[in-house]
């Protein structure tokens, strides 16, 4: 990270904590106020291994990494990066690309890069864990984002690298532009048989010659339309990129939008390798004759263009928010005035922007289908930025109530035996049954254990802790992996027994450890 101190640049990497990972290569960065507290943040997307990293600005010049805290999962291979507010709830969203196929055949005749032992090393190692697919990340306003790739239709758009949203419709709702293709694949797993072969592999022994060069020649290549996804306003996306007209098959990478002729539609302008750049004009407004308001910020000072600003408008019941961040997609900059399309409004009822600096100006009753100029030496005040609210449901009180069980899962690689196994079947546990055993009107409750670890039965206490019975008979089945329990009164005798299902996909030949159980209760909490 470099500083800008007027006539000159200082790097500040460290002292604003910044990684400087050795295992990933970093494809794509977008900055945003994620949390919204007034200082952008950065996302940047890491290929191969290293995790992306997701730094929250402390608004003091540092940051703190915290991308395991706030997601679940990333992608794999991440490309190109953008961040906006795609449901219009005021809270910036995120999507990072990757090399996902639609294309069944082009899926099943391309390499992965790792087994599902490696991934679990990895995972063991401190790795977050990643999957090779696109990743839209819904910001949830509480410090978390939920993953949501599959739910929205936009998981899978092959070897991809620039994602833009912007309302290519002004319905006022933001689309997703994806630019798409890869000029050679080498991961096609034909053209690895055929370099792999020993032939070939002892020209390359010595040095790389003419001939050797040609070898290029032969990875194969596929060009690929790319995509634009128009937002359904319910967390889906349909893809459109044919119907409207973006039907060209190549291989770009960087991409912008921008409205080139000033018609209120956002044009889009595409890097191809090897081949023209594509310019994409847009008739939106001449077939919908939706309204838009374009926004041309001026910033005081030496920030003339206002970056870090946010504008907010508010029109027929829905507000919309963009960030003055023209960064974004795959080392691209877009147009620096900020688009809105405002559906079929008439007018605009309030346009609020929120200058870097903190101050701020309201606008209200503003006439659409314009470019309104705003100046930040028009502004005044002090925006006060409320600190976001995350009220919890739910309380761990684990250590209080003196809960002391760990589920241990023993490290056995279900594919290692059977490859083609849909899921893995050797980590369902563990599981919970409830009933008060022992007769004193609180419930008590068993949890199941793995392979090698024993279940464990916890007696309620009057002050409402947990006390671990000891229970000789379930301690001598720990070789059988939990996958199911549940109490109830097998014997008739008005007490709650305790029937535990085994299963796992370790045991073979061992069907003693596959064998479900029955332990009855003497009516005290004492299981035989």
């Amino acid at each position: 990270m470099f500083r800008n101190d007027g006539n000159h640049f200082t790097d500040v990497t460290d002292a604003a904590g910044l990684h400087d990972g050795i295992d990933g290569y970093g494809l794509g960065v977008v900055a945003s106020d994620f949390n919204g507290d007034g200082c952008p943040d950065l996302y940047i997307a890491n290929d191969f291994q290293g995790n992306d990293y997701l730094y929250i600005n402390n608004c003091n010049g540092t940051f703190t990494e915290s991308i395991a805290k706030v997601t679940g999962h990333t992608s794999r291979f991440s490309m190109g990066v953008d961040a906006a507010d795609f449901n219009n709830d005021g809270r910036p969203d995120i999507i990072s690309l990757d090399m996902l196929p639609p294309d069944e055949e082009i899926l099943k005749t391309s390499a992965t890069t790792e087994g599902f032992d490696l991934y679990n090393k990895q995972l063991q190692a401190g790795y977050l864990p990643q999957f090779a697919r696109n990743n839209l990340q819904l910001n949830r306003g509480n410090g978390k984002f939920s993953e949501i790739g599959y739910l929205a239709g936009v998981a899978a758009t092959d070897w991809s690298w620039a994602p833009l949203f912007a309302d290519f419709d002004n319905d006022g709702r933001k689309d997703l532009f994806v630019s798409n293709g890869v000029y050679r694949r080498p991961n096609d797993l034909d053209y690895i048989a055929y370099i792999s072969q020993d032939a070939v592999q002892a020209s390359l022994k010595d040095t790389i010659t003419a001939a050797n060069l040609k070898l290029l020649q032969k990875m194969p290549q596929i060009p690929q339309q790319n995509y634009l996804f128009h937002n359904n306003g319910n967390l889906t996306f349909t893809s459109v990129g044919e119907a409207w007209g973006l039907n060209q098959k190549g291989f770009s990478n960087g991409a912008v939008y921008v409205d080139l002729n000033n018609s209120g539609n956002l044009d889009l302008v595409v890097n191809n390798i090897n081949a023209p750049a594509s310019i994409y004009r847009s008739h939106a407004r001449e077939q919908n004759g939706n309204s838009y308001l374009t926004v041309a910020l001026k910033g005081a000072g030496k920030n003339t263009a206002g970056i870090g600003a946010k504008v907010i408008v508010k029109a027929t019941g829905v507000s919309q928010l963009l960030e003055q961040q023209p960064t974004r997609g795959f080392e691209s900059s877009v147009d620096p005035r900020l688009h809105f399309g405002l559906g079929k409004a008439t007018q605009i009822d309030s346009l609020t922007v929120i200058w870097p600096d903190r101050r701020y100006q309201v606008l209200t009753n503003l006439a659409v289908n314009r470019i309104l100029t705003l100046s930040q030496s028009d502004a005044a005040g002090r925006w006060t930025y409320p600190r976001p609210a995350t009220p919890r449901l739910f309380a761990d009180i684990t250590n209080q109530v003196r809960v002391d069980f760990k589920h241990e899962e023993d490290t056995f690689f279900d594919y290692n035996r059977e490859p083609l196994m849909p899921h893995v079947l050797s980590t369902e546990g563990p599981r919970l049954a409830v009933a008060d055993v022992n007769g004193d009107g609180l419930d008590d409750f068993y949890v199941g254990g793995a392979k090698w670890q024993p279940g464990k039965l916890f007696i309620q206490q009057k002050d409402g802790t947990f006390r671990a019975s000891n229970q000789p008979s379930i301690a001598a089945d720990s070789l059988a992996e939990d996958i199911g329990a549940v109490f109830f009164d097998a014997n008739g005798d008005g007490f709650p027994d305790l029937f535990v299902v085994s299963g796992g996909n370790e045991f073979w030949g061992k069907e003693e450890a596959l064998r479900p159980r029955l332990y009855l209760n003497d009516g005290h909490g004492n299981f035989q």
